[in-house]
């Protein structure tokens, strides 16, 4: 039997290595078990109003990661940027959305 010796471009390299990559990070991602708990209708729909007060850029990490359900290693490639940087977005848009229903918890106080 002939072996012939193969010989991959650096592009079918780094496509071969990124699909590699992509599906070890989607298996992690996949295998963690994660429990939603139901909030009440009203505490969705003041979610849904604060979410749209965050950055374009937060909204739409936000938007892709909660209403369409992809993991920061799909986001990144939507987005075309890195996944720390996915997760770093992430992470200020979750503060920023946490201080305005603080916000807003503060003003139902006032009213009251």
């Amino acid at each position: 039997m002939d072996v012939k010796e193969t010989t991959w471009t650096p592009e079918r390299m780094k496509k071969h290595l990124d699909a590699k990559e992509a599906q070890k990070y989607l298996n992690k991602i996949n295998n963690k078990n994660i429990k939603r708990s139901k909030y009440p209708l009203e505490m969705q729909t003041l979610v849904r109003e604060k979410v749209t007060e965050l950055p374009s850029e937060q909204l739409v990490v936000i938007y892709l990661t909660f209403w369409e359900n992809l993991c920061e290693y799909e986001i990144a490639k939507e987005i075309r940027t890195t996944v720390s940087k996915v997760i770093n977005i992430k992470e200020n848009a979750l503060l920023r959305l946490k201080e305005l229903m603080a916000e807003e918890s503060q003003r139902e106080l006032c009213i009251a």
